[in-house]
């Protein structure tokens, strides 16, 4: 949390959590960074997830998860890292991220 008590980070790697993403995440909007790798994650990645203005860094790595990389175009402003490596993802890399 930050001075205002806002959340601004989730780290949950290695929690062997079996679930999907709530998309309920995304009205954290003071969010900078999301580390939910090495889990068992499963699904597709929530569109709302896309939505956070603040987002820096986000992990998602070493889970099940599936469905097209999601665009993070509202974070493309603040977004320094991400790392979606070994899911299950398909498809192109989307061209604003593959830059």
């Amino acid at each position: 949390c930050d001075k205002r008590g806002q959340i601004t980070a989730i780290d949950i790697q290695g929690s062997h959590l079996l679930a999907t993403i709530p998309p309920e995440l995304s009205k954290i909007t003071s969010l900078t960074h999301l580390y939910v790798g090495s889990n068992k994650l499963y699904g597709t990645v929530p569109r709302e997830i896309s939505s956070l203005p603040n987002l820096v860094q986000i992990d998602l790595s070493l889970n099940n998860l599936s469905g097209v990389v999601p665009l993070m175009k509202s974070s493309s402003k603040t977004l320094e890292v991400m790392n979606f490596a070994y899911n299950q993802f398909n498809g192109t890399l989307p061209r604003k991220i593959s830059r």
